[in-house]
């Protein structure tokens, strides 16, 4: 089923966060002495490593480890199993085509947007895209997963990209947007095991996607999810709660379903509206 993706290139550094320019290049290393001074005392107030950052640009995506607080991950957990067990499904409007879903109430509450918004999440963000480039949180979406019926085996993943639409997702059949830059997602329960309804993404399919749309043009999409040889096989991110990802709208992945255990394991929530100011 893939690799696993365990630990990723490291956890955040030093809190409280401090301003960071974008991304240097190579060339950097081919500084004098003090300039080399400079960038080491550089790298040492930012959050994020080099590795990371290199995790990010060549592998499409990016886990830092205990990004989000544990109250801040409580709260919003005990938010989601409320709704789940109080509110159920809603939000149904197929006018605008949109099926109903679980935690529809919460998509802009607070104690979901918090996760993003008062947490180091957008000073991480902006580490890759640039001080002042990312802005708040608008909506979230939480993702409970739920176990398979007993005997049934996992199914194999798919992937998709975001932005296409199916006619129950918001978006019409026939539609594609390309209105952010980066998503998060931050898990609110461990999900150590695979096929625990982990974020599973496929490596280094954004390059593969690049390809391909340099090749026939991005107006494929208004056919659907276009079906191309993946540069690897996917990657089902392992983690804790209050783990962060991070990954480009142009990477190919899935949020897989439980095979066991209960439904207050597995969920995670995702936002997708940090926008640029320079778009992309």
């Amino acid at each position: 089923m893939g690799e696993d993706l365990e630990g990723g290139a490291g956890g955040a550094k030093g809190l409280p966060m401090k301003p960071w320019a974008p991304f240097m290049s190579a060339s950097a290393y081919s500084c004098t002495i003090s300039q080399s001074i400079d960038f080491q005392l550089f790298l040492e107030d930012s959050m994020l490593s080099l590795a990371q950052k290199r995790e990010f640009h060549e592998q499409g995506f990016m886990r830092v480890s205990g990004a989000v607080p544990k109250v801040t991950i409580d709260t919003a957990l005990r938010a989601v199993n409320h709704s789940i067990g109080s509110v159920g499904l809603g939000g149904e409007d197929m006018e605008n085509n949109r099926s109903a879903f679980f935690c529809a109430e919460l998509l802009k509450a607070p104690v979901v947007l918090d996760l993003f918004n008062r947490t180091p999440v957008i000073d991480i963000a902006e580490e890759l895209m640039g001080k002042g480039n990312v802005l708040p949180m608008v909506t979230a979406k939480p993702y409970p997963r739920f176990p398979l019926p007993p005997g049934e085996d996992a199914p194999e993943p798919r992937g998709h990209i975001d932005g296409i639409g199916s006619g129950t997702n918001g978006m019409a059949k026939g539609v594609d947007r390309r209105g952010f830059t980066a998503f998060a997602v931050v898990y609110l329960a461990d999900l150590l095991e695979a096929n625990a309804g982990n974020f599973t993404v496929w490596p280094k399919s954004h390059r593969a996607y690049q390809d391909y749309f340099k090749e026939v043009g991005h107006e494929v999409l208004a056919n659907g999810m276009p079906r191309t040889e993946m540069p690897e096989g996917p990657v089902m991110a392992k983690g804790k709660a209050g783990d962060l990802i991070l990954a480009p709208p142009g990477i190919a992945y899935r949020r897989t379903k439980r095979f066991a255990e209960c439904a207050a394991r597995g969920h995670s929530a995702a936002a997708a509206q940090g926008r640029r100011r320079n778009q992309l």
